[in-house]
């Protein structure tokens, strides 16, 4: 397989799609792309809805493939989209992201803006794999985008007894946010789990911990979290006074925020009508909100004090409102 440095025009490639099969030979594809110094743009997709297709994780020339990949000294951009996930038998390990991220050729993806999984899983992973993954990620000083979009843990995560060496599927993403939170030059973080809870829960501490940026570090020098999704996860009210907060902040600089409202846990748990308002009504910064809520008593109240909100918020542009019964 050939993949030149440079287009037949002489002008050097900077973009590549890449399909992982199971026929793929991974040595040769990394001896390969290792010379590709130009290529700033990634797409990784691997087909697992196809019979024959599916790719074997949890392997060495798997690992050594992604460090190589990791290891290109222009990459800006890597988009994972493995198709039609993957069955027990073929969960993908946490660690081999890890192995893009860092290795001990370190650094690695030295200039490295956006980090980006989608219809990722099975992802499986013991403790330690976590605190890698984590410690990885914390390192990428230059990432503005970070993405886990319609991704979800395997069952042994989801469903683990207490162990030590499986963790706990509701402290993995808040691994993720602590080390996210100390990156200065982050915008963008996209959280959405494949269905409700399939990555777990968010703790509102880590949660406040991530938005400190947008009230601290708005320099003239850093960039902090322009746009936030939180998708498929049991926010309740502590989540929703973290955010509140942070768009009360007249540092804020969050643009764009969706929050999906109406999952489980909200259960018992009734919404604040007014935490949310109040911030709308005197954010200086959002341009986009997006709300999706679950029917409850404080649901009516809650649309009336938002609509009073708007009529003196200024920078607003688009509001998308939804509920289990559709658009509001």
């Amino acid at each position: 397989m050939s993949l030149p440095d440079q287009h037949e025009g002489g002008r050097p490639i900077e973009e590549m799609d890449l399909t992982l099969l199971e026929s793929s030979d991974l040595q040769q594809l990394a001896q390969t792309i290792q010379g590709c110094t130009c290529v700033k743009s990634v797409d990784v997709s691997c087909p697992n809805n196809q019979r024959g297709s599916q790719l074997r994780w949890d392997t060495d020339a798997v690992r050594h493939f992604f460090e190589i990949l990791g290891g290109l000294p222009s990459l800006k951009t890597i988009h994972f989209k493995f198709l039609g996930g993957g069955d027990h038998d073929n969960e993908i390990p946490l660690s081999v992201f890890t192995a893009f991220l860092s290795s001990r050729q370190s650094p690695y993806c030295p200039n490295l803006e956006s980090f980006r999984l989608v219809l990722v899983g099975p992802i499986t992973c013991r403790a330690q794999d976590v605190n890698d993954f984590s410690q990885a990620l914390s390192q990428q000083r230059k990432l503005r985008d970070f993405r886990f979009s319609c991704c979800y843990f395997s069952h042994e995560v989801l469903n683990a007894a207490p162990n030590p060496y499986i963790p706990n599927s509701n402290n993995i993403m808040d691994s993720m946010l602590y080390a996210l939170s100390t990156l200065p030059s982050l915008e963008t973080v996209n959280l959405k789990a494949a269905s409700k809870g399939h990555l777990g829960r968010i703790q509102a501490s880590s949660l406040h911990t991530l938005l400190c940026q947008v009230a601290t570090t708005s320099t003239a020098t850093t960039t902090s979290i322009k746009t936030l999704c939180l998708d498929n996860f049991a926010l309740d009210n502590s989540h929703v006074d973290c955010i509140s907060s942070a768009l009360q902040s007249n540092k804020s600089v969050l643009e764009d925020l969706y929050l999906n409202l109406s999952s489980p846990g909200n259960s018992g748990n009734i919404l604040d009508p007014n935490a949310l308002p109040d911030a709308i009504q005197n954010n200086k910064s959002l341009q986009r909100l997006q709300l999706r809520l679950s029917k409850q008593k404080t649901l009516e109240d809650f649309l009336l004090n938002t609509a009073r909100a708007l009529q003196h918020n200024k920078t607003l542009k688009a509001t998308h409102w939804f509920s289990f019964l559709g658009c509001i």
